[in-house]
């Protein structure tokens, strides 16, 4: 898809290239393909820079580390991009929704949660600790004092303080959507699991504009 999306790029020209995608992209047997990705900007005439980002230092309430791919076309020749945020973190405890979706009380989920620890991140760790068992590592805790976890647009996310699921509300608020998104029927959960949160988007375009775009007539 990221070849198909520069092909498209190729076709309109525009000034400046913005792309994200996972942090694992860049690790791992993935570098190979990132060098496909940048030499395919060269080849349509892009000057690129790779960032890896953390929603967290943007002003967004979770830890959201990504990719971002941003290249501007060779003919303008601008300078390097600096991106460096330095918002202080906001912990969930500082925005939950006072409403939660209560867990049953007839699953292994609920029987677990009152078995936890407050050193626990996540179902498996108690598993580990009282059955020898190495599973649900996808259900995590979330915690007041922490930074609300990377919002996936699968498993589990449970609140430490009640044997509860976080509110929709709290995960529009975790990915920085407006309270009155209409998210035309879909899961709220799995949209904000798969976008990029708008508020560290704005901050990344702020940036472009500032250090590239302010005064450029071109």
């Amino acid at each position: 898809m990221f070849i198909h999306f520069l092909d498209f790029a190729d076709k309109i020209k525009p000034k400046i290239i913005v792309a994200e995608n996972v942090k694992g992209l860049i690790s791992g047997k993935s570098k190979g393909y990132v060098n496909e990705i940048l030499k395919k900007f060269s080849e349509i005439g892009y000057k690129p820079q790779i960032f890896l980002l953390n929603s967290a230092t943007t002003g967004v309430p979770q830890k959201r580390e990504r990719v971002f791919f941003i290249a501007y076309r060779k003919d303008l020749n601008f300078p390097k991009l600096n991106l460096n945020f330095n918002e202080k973190p906001i912990k969930y405890g500082e925005f939950k929704d006072k409403n939660f979706v209560p867990i049953n009380k007839a699953t292994q989920t609920y029987r677990l949660w009152h078995q936890r620890r407050s050193s626990d991140r996540n179902l498996a760790n108690i598993l580990m600790r009282t059955e020898n068992r190495n599973a649900r590592f996808n259900s995590i805790f979330v915690h007041d004092d922490k930074v609300l976890p990377t919002v996936t647009s699968h498993g589990d996310f449970l609140r430490s303080d009640v044997p509860g699921v976080p509110s929709d509300k709290d995960f529009i608020t975790a990915q920085t959507f407006p309270q009155d998104f209409n998210f035309c029927g879909q899961n709220v959960r799995y949209i904000c699991g798969m976008s990029v949160p708008p508020l560290m988007m704005g901050k990344i375009a702020e940036q472009i504009y500032k250090q590239w775009l302010r005064g450029d007539d071109k």
